[in-house]
């Protein structure tokens, strides 16, 4: 049984590093194989194949246990990148108290398939409210799936970060903090706060930036606006077909036709373009293999060549059989999230066929490729393949020299060649685009996500935080740790109860809820070190604003708001902090601080204020120099 409708932590408590929706469990029992039926019946319900996962109760697990499992099921099955399971966090008697670990921005939807869940559990098969229910978290579980599937790079930088123990945030639903203070940075999906403005509106207009490019003597594409089809088809004659049209300021292969052939083409190109934008362009075609490089603080880190969407012949099948066993590539889908989209027979694919004298039937010679697909974009079924090892010197010198161009520290530069082992010097070639947020895909790829993070933090995101708990004598505690950090060099973010400071600067006057004073500092890119303050209840509807602490400081004091908040507070910080000490002795230490450190088993040691000071500086050497912020990025 759910007690309560689980509230959403924020911040971190209980160890986590992700927000936590917090729930209660009571008892209740059931046979393992009605038990198996209620999981099995509402994970169909969802829409997920509950043959792909362990859902049957062993003898010996806790109801809840089994019941936490479940809900660990369904979020694994939304492709969210919540790599925290939940867990029970508190057991007494028959009472469970548990955390499931989520996203703030999919908290509510989660929350409510929780809920869903618990209700369906206490509902009989023939129950006509089981229909209300199962559309009501059918549209649930679709917000979640939907959230990962439109959120490729942002969740697949989540998930590096959670290898790699750098802490992350989000700040809203485009945007997420990785790191802290001087060694953090915001970024919206490969985009970082710190890019160049005029690269980014620069790399974005197609015409722009091409000439741009033309401008410092790099090969670039020529184009010319299209006002309607009529004129579109008159540019395309004067260029002489295969011509391509393509909206001005859109990424992704939205709107782009390449090797148009007839007025027809155009003119049906154009009006799909003029779907995504009034403002589009005609180019002329460059025969050629569409490479996309990126570049990375003017290095070139990554290329691969974008094969159009098509199949190899074996011999026996048809096209059409040809495209169904492609499908089957466990790699392709209709999920944004997965790394290649299905291939499709359709009319441009038609078009494609007809122009090589073949038809869906026709039975392709064994190793023979066969195009499907005008352009080459992986967003149109195409296959990326992996290139690096083979790039001419030249080519990647071009590349970097566009990304630069544009000014920008990541970007991914589409390039037009013959050949990526030989120089475009010699062969000839062209850049096709400078992509200032680009896709970094996630086939060959995946090794890109963590590089990104490790370049735009310092340390991991990491800077010095220590949390002090307490009343009067942890005030000047907080004080003193600030003092210390301080004269280790450090700009020190500081939350006091009556003002919030960084350095010696009041920069927000009265009492601060802990978490919004951690998100004020840390936001702050002059910050070093963070000393926060837990005066009173706040931290228990939120959380800490920072997945983990380098140091929990007990002052020794209660705090004389809440009777049992020592009891409800330790065991939620206790778990996040790496070191926990009190700074009293245990016969100065308030009895239920004493009580609840015992009880929950936490370790901890008594230190002198003197002995507090050597922690502390400890605790800055342990942490590198870092240079001053955007250094970088240079």
């Amino acid at each position: 049984m759910l007690l309560s409708k689980p509230s959403l932590l924020a911040g971190f408590a209980f160890g986590s590093r992700y927000p936590s929706l917090y729930f209660e469990l009571q008892g209740g029992d059931a046979d393992l194989k009605s038990l198996e039926e209620m999981s099995r019946s509402y994970l169909e319900m969802l829409g997920i194949d509950a043959s792909a996962h362990e859902i049957a109760r062993p003898d010996g697990e806790a109801p809840a246990d089994w019941f936490l499992r479940q809900i660990a099921i369904i979020n694994a099955a939304s492709g969210l990148p919540v790599h925290d399971s939940p867990k029970a966090i508190r057991r007494d008697d028959d009472i469970v108290y548990c955390i499931a670990p989520t996203l703030n921005s999919i908290a509510d939807s989660m929350r409510a398939l929780i809920v869903g869940f618990a209700n369906h559990l206490r509902l009989s098969a023939s129950d006509p409210e089981r229909n209300r229910l199962a559309k009501a978290m059918k549209l649930h579980f679709g917000k979640l799936t939907g959230h990962a599937n439109g959120r490729t790079n942002p969740h697949r930088l989540m998930s590096a970060a959670w290898e790699k123990d750098i802490p992350f945030m989000e700040v809203s639903d485009r945007f997420t903090q990785y790191g802290l203070g001087r060694n953090g940075i915001c970024l919206d999906s490969t985009l970082h706060e710190r890019e160049s403005g005029l690269g980014v509106s620069s790399s974005r207009d197609k015409a722009t930036s091409a000439s741009i490019l033309r401008r410092i003597g790099l090969p670039a594409m020529h184009h010319t606006f299209a006002r309607n089809a009529d004129h579109a088809v008159q540019i395309a004659r004067q260029l002489k077909y295969p011509v391509v049209v393509k909206p001005s300021s859109l990424d992704g292969g939205l709107g782009v036709e390449a090797d148009l052939r007839s007025d027809e083409e155009v003119r049906q190109a154009f009006a799909k373009a003029l779907k995504y934008t009034p403002k589009i362009l005609v180019e002329k075609w460059v025969p050629g293999r569409d490479y996309r490089m990126v570049v990375l603080n003017n290095k070139l880190v990554w290329a691969v060549e974008r094969v159009p969407g098509g199949v190899t012949g074996d011999g026996r099948s048809t096209i059409a059989e040809l495209v169904e066993i492609e499908n089957r590539d466990p790699n392709r889908g209709p999920s944004p999230d997965l790394p290649m989209n299905l291939l499709e027979i359709d009319d441009e694919a038609t078009l494609v066929l007809e122009r090589e004298g073949l038809t869906t039937q026709s039975v392709p010679q064994a190793g023979a490729f066969v195009r499907l697909r005008r352009a080459a974009n992986v967003s149109r079924g195409g296959r990326p393949v992996a290139v690096f090892d083979k790039v001419h010197p030249d080519n990647a010198a071009l590349a970097v020299e566009a990304a630069n161009a544009m000014w920008l520290d990541l970007a991914g530069v589409d390039l037009i060649l013959p050949d990526i082992t030989k120089s475009w010097r010699e062969t000839g070639g062209v850049v096709c685009e400078v992509n200032s947020q680009p896709q970094l895909g996630g086939l060959t790829s995946a090794h890109l996500f963590p590089l990104v993070l490790e370049t735009f933090t310092r340390n991991r995101g990491a800077i010095p935080v220590c949390c002090v708990a307490g009343a009067d004598r942890a005030s000047a505690l907080s004080e003193m740790i600030a003092g210390q950090l301080s004269a280790r060099g450090a700009q020190v973010g500081l939350n006091l109860p009556d003002t919030i400071k960084v350095g010696s600067d009041r920069i927000r006057e009265g009492s601060v809820p802990i978490l919004q004073a951690g998100n004020i500092l840390s936001w702050r890119r002059t910050i070093d070190a963070m000393v926060l303050g837990v005066w009173d209840t706040s931290v228990l509807q939120t959380g800490l604003p920072v997945p983990a602490l380098d140091l929990l400081v007990l002052s020794g004091e209660n705090i004389p708001t809440v009777d049992d908040l020592i009891s409800h507070m330790l065991p939620m910080l206790a778990p996040s902090a790496r070191k926990v000490v009190v700074v009293a002795t245990p016969d100065d230490c308030d009895p239920e601080i004493l009580k609840v450190l015992k009880t929950e088993g936490i370790a901890h040691s008594f230190v002198t204020q003197d002995d507090l000071l050597s922690l502390v500086r400890n605790i800055s050497d342990s942490y590198p120099q870092t240079p001053e912020a955007g250094a970088a990025l240079q």
